[in-house]
């Protein structure tokens, strides 16, 4: 049986309201009729080509991200522009869009939770004195690990092979997290007495400026730090709407690669 495509909307908002979004995003409904049936859903970071042609071999009416695909004004759709393009699939194949992007990183069960909890930290709890943008989450590991084991972990649970950190010396247990770009936050973290701060989009200045003052940082990547979320939306989607089939994409959208 399929449901309006209002209702799974109206879902999404429970999770994560318009309202913790920031002004500058543009979250929500980007391309559909909130009438529509749907029956299938996939979940993904963000939208490209092949996103929307695995959405469509799913037999998927619906695509969520993370990321909104729409995000400055658009005044003209034409071949050979990223999002013309996308956006130009999706209408031909009638797969609607929706986005929840700052108001699911500032949600209390949004991208930084999910991070938390995929890192096994216990006795989470948001940072005090952050503001509305994507506020960082503070945890404990279950014991406290040496510096080379703290990456270790990092590298195995985000999946990746290379990373980037401000190292220092001693024992890590009170972790600090912020999905996506975050390391501006790292003096909150270590003020509320953070060993490291896991994050991503560092900059060259930050990473002096922590290192001199002390606090370590380990840089996962803007797209490892947040891929967690699309599991932990699924699971929400599955138990609210029991006869929806819902999809976590198989497709890796970083277009960052190391070597």
């Amino acid at each position: 049986m399929s449901v309006a495509l209002k209702d799974i909307i109206a879902q999404m908002e429970v999770l994560a309201p318009q309202g913790l979004a920031a002004d500058w995003d543009n979250c929500g409904l980007l391309f559909g009729d909130p009438e529509q049936p749907i029956n299938k859903i996939l979940l993904a970071l963000e939208a490209d080509m092949a996103v929307v042609a695995e959405a469509e071999q799913k037999g998927c009416e619906l695509l969520i991200v993370h990321h909104p695909l729409i995000f400055k004004p658009l005044k003209k759709l034409f071949a050979g522009n990223y999002v013309s393009d996308v956006l130009i699939s999706l209408i031909k194949k009638s797969i609607a869009c929706y986005a929840a992007h700052t108001n699911l990183d500032n949600a209390p069960l949004g991208v930084n939770f999910a991070l938390t909890k995929a890192l096994g930290l216990t006795e989470i709890e948001p940072l005090a004195e952050m503001d509305n943008d994507n506020p960082c989450y503070i945890g404990t590991l279950s014991y406290a690990l040496e510096w080379l084991e703290l990456v270790k972990l990092v590298k195995s649970i985000l999946g990746i092979d290379f990373i980037k950190t401000v190292p220092k010396n001693g024992l890590f247990q009170k972790i600090a997290v912020c999905g996506g770009a975050g390391m501006s936050f790292w003096q909150f973290a270590q003020k509320a007495g953070a060993d490291c701060l896991i994050s991503a989009d560092s900059s060259y200045h930050e990473g002096i400026e922590a290192s001199h003052a002390g606090m370590a940082l380990i840089d996962g990547g803007h797209y490892h730090t947040e891929f967690f979320i699309v599991s932990h939306l699924a699971a929400y989607l599955k138990e609210k709407f029991t006869e929806l089939e819902v999809h976590v994409s198989t497709v890796n959208t970083n277009p960052w690669q190391n070597f």
